[in-house]
């Protein structure tokens, strides 16, 4: 199964969160209708995050998005506006690499 990573909460309001899971939850439906696996953390937990006032940060984030990114064979990381900056993509690259684990970067 593929690990989507994905920006999400960096420099961002509710409303851009929004938009952001919005984009990201279309792209997994395409990679789905084309029969690929593939989880997304913010696809899975944006709204369990919304409505249960969970916290947005890495800091919080950090176990629960490991733990899914180790039972994944491969990350693709979605070049959204501001990937780079994200210290939680950041992490997941460093801990894919760290662990056998492909990486490969998709257009956003």
């Amino acid at each position: 199964m593929i690990y989507l990573a994905s920006v999400y909460s960096l420099n961002a309001d509710e409303h851009l969160m929004q938009k952001r899971y919005e984009f990201v939850r279309g792209v997994v439906a395409e990679f789905l209708n084309d029969g690929v696996s593939v989880f997304s953390p913010i696809v899975h937990c944006h709204e369990v995050a919304k409505h249960h006032h969970l916290p947005k940060d890495w800091s919080f984030w950090k176990k629960v998005d490991l733990d899914y990114l180790s039972s994944c064979t491969e990350l693709f990381v979605l070049m959204m506006y501001g990937w780079e900056d994200s210290i939680g993509i950041r992490a997941e690259i460093d801990f894919a690499r760290e662990n056998g684990i492909p990486v490969t970067f998709i257009q956003g």
